[in-house]
């Protein structure tokens, strides 16, 4: 039986031609969630994807995972046949059998899953194919050469959807934390936590810390502070945030928003530090304090004058 599409939103992707749709806004901190949209890919010309020619279908950065309830369709007129499937959040579809004309693919019941730490604003999705190159200089109807085909064989929708912050309130991390200048540990509440490089004063003055050791201290799990050797940044996954600071930079991303820090971020002995107040920025604590005298940092401590 034929299947028959009735008209609704839907992103189109026309072999590198990729009309944009209106965004869904999303909030974060949900599973399961509609994207609000169908995704069409449509076959320049019938015949032109070969069997084995695969595509995957991925949300910007992998971010965002696409649940396993997704379907996937091909027309029948076209007697194209394909196989698809979900793993790891990412839709991918293989060519089977071509067909003898064009062929028109819908992804549709998308579903999203949403962490709680996305930041807010727009994504794009992200459709990648592993025609060969070959297949871009392939002369077609006469000698025509089909160009403008993909971009480095990936296209996608700019503005897919769009997040906003969910209501629900966040997680606070309240646990008591010393760190004391000089000492190659931190008091987390009773625990003593061994680090391999202390906490320092630098040369303007600032109170700088080991980025890594106070957020697992305060009570951040190891992995959700992550580090990219490439560019030198650290990125923090905490509550609703992406915290994000690249060495020697005087500044920090949150939720994509970039702040002016006091003092830059420094690599010192293979660990990166922040200075005590941009650190509880960037951490959400307010209740810090210094003490001179012990040279040590608190978070979380409310102390008598």
């Amino acid at each position: 039986m034929k299947k028959t599409w009735t008209a609704m939103m839907a992103a189109v992707l026309l072999l590198g031609c990729a009309p944009g749709v209106q965004a869904a806004e999303l909030e974060t901190g949900s599973r399961y969630t509609d994207a609000g949209a169908d995704i069409i890919i449509q076959e320049g010309a019938g015949g032109l994807w070969d069997e084995g020619v695969t595509f995957r279908l991925q949300m910007e950065n992998g971010y965002i995972p696409f649940e396993k309830g997704s379907s996937l369709w091909v027309d029948e007129e076209s007697g194209m046949k394909i196989r698809w499937e979900c793993e790891d959040g990412i839709l991918t579809f293989t060519v089977e059998e071509t067909g003898d004309q064009a062929a028109q693919i819908r992804v549709s019941d998308l579903e999203l899953f949403l962490s709680r730490n996305l930041p807010a604003g727009t994504y794009r999705l992200e459709v990648e194919t592993s025609i060969s190159e070959n297949f871009y200089q392939t002369p077609l109807f006469g000698g025509e050469v089909l160009e403008n085909v993909a971009d480095e064989k990936k296209q996608g929708v700019d503005d897919f959807i769009t997040l906003t912050i969910g209501t629900e309130s966040p997680r606070l991390y309240t646990t008591e934390v010393r760190v004391p200048v000089g000492e190659q540990y931190i008091l987390s509440g009773e625990k003593k936590q061994e680090i391999d490089t202390a906490a320092y004063v630098s040369d303007e003055s600032y109170v700088m810390l080991p980025v890594r050791a106070v957020a697992v201290a305060i009570g951040l799990d190891n992995d959700r502070v992550m580090w990219d050797a490439d560019s030198r940044t650290v990125t923090i996954l905490y509550n609703q945030r992406i915290i994000s600071m690249t060495e020697g930079e005087k500044s920090m991303s949150i939720n994509g928003t970039k702040l002016a820090t006091t003092s830059a971020v420094t690599i010192r002995d293979d660990r990166t530090f922040l200075g005590l107040r941009d650190l509880a920025t960037a951490l959400g604590v307010t209740d810090l304090s210094w003490d001179a005298d012990t040279q040590t940092a608190y978070f979380n401590i409310t102390r008598e004058a």
